[in-house]
């Protein structure tokens, strides 16, 4: 049936107002999978999703992620972090990463659709962004006439069943930002969501993410967060500790990175292994000191601020150093490390 193109899907996910990049011409296919699957498969109770827990085998620290958060006062994790750091717990030996225009509330509803058990990141929210929607939302109480969410559309929404976003559990917000006031505004806006016409939550998400990986020129360059944010790891450490009071201290948060930068070896694009480890190091360290991030998602690649490079060229140039990634895995076993890149198949 694949062979000729399908028909048209109507859904209410798709509209006149939906971002052009959410209509690329693979959407046209995966739209209509889901349409077919949407129809004859019955959703499961969002409850079905997390399995029951089991007795746990021994991990190694590549596998076995932790609760990213202090506890309250009196000594045990608040209901609703303990339910997301279980959800984190339970699907993380597999993700769907963060992909700029590619991974939008269309495609990872598709993907939770053929996996339960899938961790599933937004692409990059910028922070400010959000933090001036949370803003504008809170100006609009109560006033008359209409209001443009489109941000919360674009960024946080998601297919909403039973009351609760399909994707949870087991999907993570990712932000991008280098403010710490911004950042805690973007994670109040993600932990506490707006309601629907029927008084359903809009989203709902297991984990926040910092964005320390993307090389870009508009986001490491101009922007200075990004992959600069890894020549600066107290400060990644600030805004995690920002992104986590802002969320109410209710949202694990994780961090996912670059094995380094150029900048962090003066400008040689090309390092030993031995010194992209040392500095990987590091900001591992640095960034656990608070004490409330233990999670990282690493991409085994250097990014290379130096030049002219694309995102398309960081992505695929600088050669993967998977042993480095391995390596400090090994060397902080209590801590959680993804491994990314070239991970294809």
């Amino acid at each position: 049936a694949m062979h000729r193109r399908p028909p048209p899907v109507k859904s209410a996910a798709i509209s006149s107002r939906t971002p052009h990049h959410a209509l690329r011409r693979y959407h046209s296919y995966v739209l209509a999978a889901a349409a077919l699957a949407t129809a004859y498969l019955p959703a499961p109770p969002v409850a079905a999703l997390v399995p029951p827990p089991a007795p746990r085998p021994a991990r190694t620290a590549a596998s076995s992620p932790r609760l990213s958060a202090s506890l309250d006062p009196t000594g045990s994790p608040p209901s609703v972090l303990r339910e997301n750091a279980d959800a984190l717990r339970h699907m993380s030996r597999l993700s769907l990463a963060p992909m700029m225009e590619y991974t939008d509330r269309h495609l990872r509803h598709v993907v939770r659709l053929l996996s339960r058990r899938t961790l599933l990141y937004t692409e990059m929210a910028p922070a400010g962004a959000l933090a001036y929607e949370r803003n504008a939302l809170r100006a609009h109480d109560g006033a008359e006439g209409p209001y443009d969410d489109y941000a919360i559309r674009r960024f946080l929404s998601q297919a909403a069943r039973g009351g609760e976003g399909h994707e949870y559990p087991g999907n993570v917000l990712q932000l991008g930002g280098s403010c710490p006031v911004q950042l805690g505004e973007a994670a109040a806006l993600a932990a506490d969501a707006p309601s629907d016409g029927a008084g359903r939550p809009l989203y709902r998400y297991s984990a926040l993410n910092l964005n320390c990986g993307c090389p870009s020129e508009k986001v490491a360059g101009k922007g200075s967060f990004g992959a600069a944010l890894m020549s600066d790891p107290e400060k990644v450490r600030d805004l995690c500790a920002a992104m986590h009071e802002g969320s109410g201290r209710s949202t694990p948060v994780t961090v996912k990175c670059r094995i380094g930068t150029d900048a962090l070896h003066g400008g040689d694009a090309r390092p030993s292994d031995d010194a992209m480890l040392s500095g990987l190091c590091r900001f591992l360290e640095t960034v656990a000191s608070g004490g409330l991030v233990t999670d990282f998602q690493v991409h085994a690649r250097l990014a290379v601020l130096g030049k002219s490079y694309s995102p398309a060229q960081n992505r695929s140039v600088p050669p993967l150093r998977y042993d480095v990634v391995r390596r400090a895995a090994e060397r902080y076993p209590e801590l959680t490390l993804h491994l990314n890149g070239g991970v294809n198949s």
